[in-house]
């Protein structure tokens, strides 16, 4: 016989000898059997904590279907009740922020959240077009890529509509400031309102002859509608009862940096809130980003939100008496179309008790905007991630 298979064979019959002793002398030991008053202890805990969860989800209920609760009381009854479920008091993280936020919305202790929606609104801007056209070419991507991913949107290659396919989310994207005309189908629409030649380059005197600026006061007022219009319309159409907020708009992240300027104080250091935005590689050229910071400035200094030796401007001092003439005005001088549809989406998702996903830099500019004009709004946001953009984080502090 072959050495080395019997010392194998002989090595695996000692290990079943080996095995077979400690079951019989040591594995028994193992083998707890409670007494029978130790084991009526344990039921009696067993009913006293069963009675104590029924007793807490009663009370939860309770505060979150009264209609005087306020949304406060009804969030924290909500993780109250997350804390009494058969697991650590946490351990979920920001998933039991969602669902109690959820519970208070919806007012109950089971939300519903069986039908998820993407609402994607698309935008041409000003500052976008090139220079021979009187923009600023303020991006990377020149401003005919919008269109370009609007087209792959509809044809379902694009990203959002393919992670919308595979996890069963209904895509809308809604057209508000697209220059020229859009071809509609089942996923593409056209705004209730829209300005059909794109927002006017802000960093341009002769924007402000109308007392305006990318848009005048009625155009932002018209988007916004279109936002409310959209995302009231959507939600009755597929009932969703979250729906996902998205944008599409080559040089949105000029014009939102531009308003969180404003918006976080950060007049006097744009730097911290203008970043690189959609880029063509990973490293891309610095010179790229002082563009952009110039252009903010520019807008900033022309639009009085600051001096040109650095200091606060006149319509930046708003701020202190009227924070929502100051939004209204930041928004109507510097924003974006799309970016005005989106504040009215999430205005018309707050009416309507309808959670939010915000996602990136342009929502959460819109985000801000929108809690300046009804801080209660901020009771429906979800915030999906932390966008690496600079200026993210000033937004969401």
């Amino acid at each position: 016989t072959n050495p080395v298979i019997r010392n194998t064979l002989l090595q695996c019959l000692i290990m079943v000898v080996l095995y077979q002793l400690w079951c019989r002398n040591v594995g028994y030991q193992m083998d707890y059997t409670p007494t029978d008053m130790e084991d009526a202890d344990t039921t009696d805990a067993s009913k006293t904590q069963t009675k104590e969860y029924h007793g807490i989800r009663k009370d939860v209920q309770t505060v979150l279907t009264a209609e005087k609760s306020s949304f406060d009381d009804r969030y924290t009854a909500a993780l109250r009740y997350l804390d009494a479920l058969a697991k650590p008091v946490g351990s979920l993280g920001v998933l039991e922020k969602w669902a109690a936020r959820l519970s208070a919305i919806q007012r109950t202790i089971e939300p519903n959240v069986d039908v998820i929606s993407c609402l994607i609104f698309a935008a041409d801007h000003g500052i976008a077009a090139p220079i021979s056209e009187g923009g600023e070419a303020c991006s990377s991507y020149p401003q005919v890529v919008t269109r370009h991913v609007i087209a792959s949107l509809s044809a379902g290659t694009g990203a959002a509509s393919v992670l919308s396919k595979h996890h069963g989310v209904p895509l809308r994207v809604v057209d508000v400031s697209l220059v020229g005309e859009t071809e509609t189908d089942g996923v593409v629409t056209v705004g209730s309102y829209k300005l059909v030649n794109g927002t006017r380059n802000f960093c341009k005197e002769t924007c402000t002859i109308d007392g305006g600026g990318a848009m005048t006061v009625k155009e932002m007022e018209g988007c916004i509608q279109a936002g409310r219009d959209a995302l009231e319309g959507w939600v009755t159409e597929c009932g969703a009862t979250v729906v996902a907020l998205g944008e599409v708009g080559i040089g949105n992240t000029t014009s939102s940096a531009a308003i969180l300027a404003v918006l976080t104080e950060n007049q006097t250091s744009i730097e911290t809130v203008c970043g690189f935005g959609a880029r063509l590689v990973h490293d891309p050229d610095p010179s790229v980003l002082q563009k952009k910071v110039d252009i903010v400035k520019r807008a900033l200094v022309l639009h009085q939100f600051m001096t040109p030796n650095g200091d606060t401007g006149v319509n930046a001092e708003k701020k202190t008496a009227d924070s929502k003439a100051l939004a209204e005005s930041v928004l109507s001088k510097l924003g974006g179309a799309e970016i005005a549809s989106l504040v009215g989406a999430i205005l018309q998702a707050s009416e309507m008790n309808i959670c939010v996903l915000i996602d990136g830099y342009i929502c959460i500019t819109a985000a801000l905007v929108a809690a300046y004009l009804s801080p209660d709004a901020t009771r429906v946001f979800l915030f999906a991630t932390r966008s690496a953009e600079l200026g993210y984080n000033c937004a969401l502090e």
